[in-house]
């Protein structure tokens, strides 16, 4: 177009020229076919100073589809990871509808807030119309430490200080919590290792816990507590046993053999018994109880049953020979009530050992054989003299 020349574009519709030969589109225009000519000014009106020429405006290509350029909210406030996606470098994107950047790629990080976005205009198209797509704020940020629970293997008294475990602290949060200390209950276990970023989502593992040595024996529980972001805490609870040390007695002595006699050894129930053959044929016992520990010996005579033992067979004359036999019974009562004597004073606690008690009762059968065998010799006598 020649500058400030006046045109008609047909339907009473004229322009002039810019200075620089141009003249803005009328959206009306576009899709059409314009007629142009130039007029000028004469005594009856314009009149046409140019042969007419025809003009085609393409039509304004389509906003992109809105089913493919959207906007991407923030993931958490304060991120600042809003965009836009779906987007080509055909495009372009404007915050205010003045000033217009290309798009570089699929996407393009954004901050909050309304774009319009539009494809370019071209040497054979005009730009096109434009979608408004939104970034807005993502949730509210949130940091939620957890910690399971730890057992330690159970030791004995004396043990070997166990190695550490590794408390395992996990963010279920959508934001980075920050860890400002780690402490524990008591003074049973020792908190070791780092570590304070803990990212949304995942875990660390670079802290340690460790029973302390030297613990006595019983069960030992400890809280360890994690204070990170804005005071809030988590907690875990951490056990070890420590078990008593058994102690294993050792043999005890209960009884055996005596080599020159017949030594019973221990019997249970603690009773002790002296026993001799009498000269009647049968045999006379002195007992006494001792306690549950005492040793029990049994002593027999052997010599008590020698020949003057009158045989059990024996009838006739030297039977009707003695003319008082309670008189000898009741001799045979004395050394009886001496043996009784000796088991009573084993009762009230005499010498406390199974040994005295057996010579008691060893002396007890003795002193009841020579009785018996004094009334036997006296029998004997009473017949002779008969």
């Amino acid at each position: 177009l020649e500058a400030g020349a006046s045109y008609s574009l047909g339907a009473d519709a004229e322009i002039i020229a810019n200075a620089d030969g141009t003249c803005a589109i009328d959206q009306a225009w576009m899709g059409t076919t314009l007629s142009v000519v130039r007029t000028i000014s004469g005594a009856d009106g314009d009149v046409a100073a140019s042969e007419t020429q025809s003009l085609y405006i393409p039509a304004r290509p389509d906003a992109p589809a809105s089913t493919v350029v959207k906007g991407a909210n923030e993931t958490v406030v304060g991120m600042n990871d809003g965009r836009i996606t779906g987007v080509t470098g055909a495009m372009e994107y404007s915050a205010d509808g003045i000033n217009w950047t290309p798009c570089t790629g699929p996407e393009m990080n954004l901050p909050l807030g309304s774009y319009a976005v539009r494809y370019q205009a071209t040497d054979s198209d005009f730009r096109s119309d434009s979608i408004s797509v939104t970034v807005a704020g993502g949730a509210p940020q949130t940091r939620v430490l957890t910690m399971p629970g730890l057992t330690f293997g159970a030791a004995t008294e004396g043990y070997a200080r166990p190695a550490a475990l590794n408390l395992t602290i996990r963010n279920t949060g959508n934001s980075t919590a920050n860890i400002a200390n780690v402490t524990v209950s008591g003074t049973a276990f020792e908190l070791g290792g780092f570590g304070s970023a803990v990212a949304a989502g995942g875990s660390i593992a670079t802290r340690t816990i460790r029973p302390n040595a030297g613990l006595g024996a019983g069960m030992y529980t400890a809280t360890v507590t994690v204070a990170y972001d804005d005071g809030a805490t988590a907690t875990a609870t951490v056990r070890f046993t420590v078990n008593a040390r058994t102690e294993t007695g050792g043999n005890t002595n209960t009884g055996g053999n005596n080599a020159g006699g017949d030594n019973a050894g221990v019997v249970p129930g603690g009773t002790t018994s002296a026993t001799g053959t009498g000269a009647t044929g049968g045999t006379t016992s002195a007992t006494t109880a001792t306690s549950a520990s005492a040793t029990t010996d049994t002593i027999a005579d052997a010599d008590a049953a020698a020949s003057d033992a009158v045989p059990s067979g024996t009838t006739g004359a030297e039977d009707a020979a003695d003319t008082n036999p309670t008189s000898d019974i009741g001799e045979q009562e004395t050394p009886q009530a001496a043996g009784n004597a000796a088991n009573a004073d084993a009762e009230a606690g005499g010498p406390g050992s199974g040994l005295w008690i057996a010579l008691i009762a060893a002396l007890a059968v003795i002193v009841i054989a020579a009785v018996t065998t004094v009334a036997v010799r006296r029998r004997r006598a009473g017949r002779d003299m008969n």
